[in-house]
């Protein structure tokens, strides 16, 4: 999708950061998984803890996006719109999901 380019180092000389490398890993898998692990449980508090991250992750997606575009690679004009679509969809669906059974 990216045509032979190696997204994680674009721009650099090919030495990134470990502490990025860590940070970029926390916010892509680490806080989306722990999210996933939160909708497991049957407690409110879980709920709400899973749609905080949820918000965290669409306000990530989002500045990421300020952040990349513009760029020359095209495919980055598909993928971060959705991406911000997609988060904000899961944060409003999450929060819905945490007001609704609190009625209940």
């Amino acid at each position: 999708m990216f045509w032979g380019k190696n997204m994680a180092i674009a721009a650099t000389d090919g030495n990134v950061d470990q502490g990025m490398v860590v940070f970029m890993m926390t916010l892509s898998f680490l806080i989306p998984a722990c999210g996933v692990l939160c909708m497991l449980s049957k407690t409110r508090v879980m709920h709400v803890i899973n749609a905080v991250l949820a918000v965290l992750m669409a306000l990530f997606n989002i500045a990421h996006a300020f952040m990349e575009l513009p760029t020359d690679n095209a495919g980055q004009y598909i993928i971060m719109p959705m991406m911000i679509v997609v988060g904000i969809f899961l944060a409003c669906l999450s929060i819905k999901y945490v007001r609704h059974n609190e009625q209940s």
